[in-house]
Parts: structure tokens; sequence; C-alpha cells
């Protein structure tokens, strides 16, 4: 089995309840495992998971990929409010680096929406043995009670911020 951490990023407008009895809040995800990208999923992606490609021209996996000129685009009618993303993130992360908009030049980042405030949440989630499916693993996860919000600034570059979960109160 293996051990995992989940940090949810939302663009944040309402807010979830906090929970005070986690025992009965386990979830499943599905989260693709791509070589050299990382581990991720997105609640939609404009011309999304087709069932075939995992990367598509907007993927979520456009976030880890370190090029600027690439973007997730979510694929719900409206303007993206409460459209998550889901990363598994390293036990030893110190900073989260973010750049809130499309990189890829100044006019198509003003062009675009971009989140003002996003929304923190952690997940623990254990991997059983043969919980997989052909492009993803699947966890079993329990959320973390405790959020964290971020506000972003109006700005084409990268913000980075401190993480703001301690590790060992997930444990």
């Amino acid at each position: 089995m293996k051990l995992l951490l989940l940090i949810t990023f939302c663009i944040f407008f309402n807010l979830s309840v906090l929970f005070s009895d986690t025992s009965s809040k386990w979830i499943e995800l599905l989260l693709y495992d791509v070589p050299g990208y990382g581990i991720c999923k997105a609640t939609s992606e404009l011309n999304g998971d087709n069932g075939v490609e995992v990367i598509g021209k907007y993927s979520v996996m456009n976030l880890l990929d370190k090029d600027f000129s690439t973007a997730w685009v979510e694929g719900k009618q409206g303007n993206g409010i409460t459209e998550s993303v889901y990363i598994v993130i390293p036990e030893e992360c110190k900073t989260i680096n973010i750049f809130a908009g499309y990189g890829k030049n100044s006019s198509l980042y003003h062009k675009n929406n971009r989140p003002k405030k996003i929304k923190l949440s952690s997940f623990i989630g254990i991997n059983p043995d043969g919980y997989v499916s052909e492009t993803a693993i699947i966890y079993k996860a329990l959320k973390f009670e405790k959020d964290f919000y971020i506000t972003l600034k109006d700005t084409f570059g990268i913000q980075s911020f401190k993480f703001p979960f301690i590790i060992s109160e997930l444990e």
C-alpha cells in the first residue's frame, strides 16, 4: 500500500463546511500518474479527458510541466469557480509556487480568467492493492479538517507561498 499526501487547489468562492467527524468521510480519488509530470487530476478540463488521451491541450498535467506557455483550463460552463485540482506533493514540500493565469504572454494572461483567492485542502490517502485502472491510480482519501486560503495578486509571474500544512499534524 502506498501512502500519499494530496493538496487540493480550489478556486475559492464558496466555503465548504469543515469536517468535525472525519471517520465516515473517506472518498475515492482517481488520479493520473504520468511519468515525467506527476500525479494529479482536475475536476474538469477544456477539451478534457476523452478516455484515451490523458494529456490534452489544456490538461491538468500542464500545471506540472514547468512550461509557462501551457495552461490548465477548466472545462465547465461559466468562469471556473468551484473547480478543483488534486496534486500529489512530496512530504518535504516547503514552498508552493503559483503562476495564477495563462503564462504564455501578458496579453493572454489579461484576456483569460485568473483566480483571486484559492483554498488549499489536504488529504491523506492510501492506494490499496488492486486499486488501479489502465491510466490512473485510485486512492482512498480522508480530508484533513483544516483548510488554508491564499489571496493571489493580479500579477503576471510566479507567486511563492510557504507551505501552510504541518506534515506531523497530517500523519
